[in-house]
């Protein structure tokens, strides 16, 4: 009683009180068309019954048919930062924030140099410089001092987070602490013989 029909066998006339596979879908779909119709409730009756197939997933499931299958429901948005923690995909810490690094920084590297790509291209067509201008100009002393200053503030923004640990390390050496260190490492050597 009360479960989805399989004991009876889904008969027509049953009275035990289950519910059938057919009723199953029936509330499901009416369950989902309430959804859309709150979501947009100036929808006409065709609107809401494309959401509601779409949302059923009738016109392909998750990952199949049109890209839009993974957008939400009209009037809903889909939150703009995850939930949960981050992702770990490595033990080491240190390995998590080097991969994270480059990844991040690759990417901006590559928008970089299709937006200069194009900015080249563009200059190029209207003839405001000739093709090659920007590899051959010539940096002045001046010029070559600013960018490596700049260079050096980026570098410093990119690896901050292992400027922080190499702090956290040099703040808590003295040293004591580093003899002490090299004598246990002796001490090992020593015991391996």
């Amino acid at each position: 009683s009360g479960g989805t029909g399989a004991g009876c066998g889904d008969a027509d006339d049953c009275s035990c009180g289950c519910t059938s596979a057919e009723e199953e879908a029936e509330r499901t779909i009416r369950t989902v068309a309430a959804a859309v119709l709150s979501a947009n409730p100036d929808a006409d009756a065709s609107t809401v019954a494309n959401e509601t197939l779409k949302a059923l997933g009738a016109f392909g499931g998750p990952g199949v048919g049109r890209p839009d299958q993974a957008q939400p429901l009209p009037g809903q948005s889909l939150p703009k930062k995850a939930k949960g923690a981050r992702p770990q995909f490595f033990a080491e810490p240190g390995m998590e924030a080097l991969v994270s690094t480059v990844v991040t920084l690759s990417s901006e590297v590559w928008v970089l140099r299709e937006r200069l790509t194009t900015l080249e291209q563009i200059l190029a067509d209207r003839r405001v410089v000739e093709r090659g201008a920007v590899d051959a100009y010539p940096v002045s002393d001046a010029d070559a001092q600013a960018r490596d200053t700049e260079a050096a503030a980026f570098v410093a923004r990119v690896l901050r987070v292992f400027y922080e640990w190499r702090e956290e390390i040099v703040r808590e050496e003295t040293p004591e602490s580093y003899r002490e260190v090299i004598r246990q490492a002796f001490a090992q050597v020593g015991e391996g013989k």
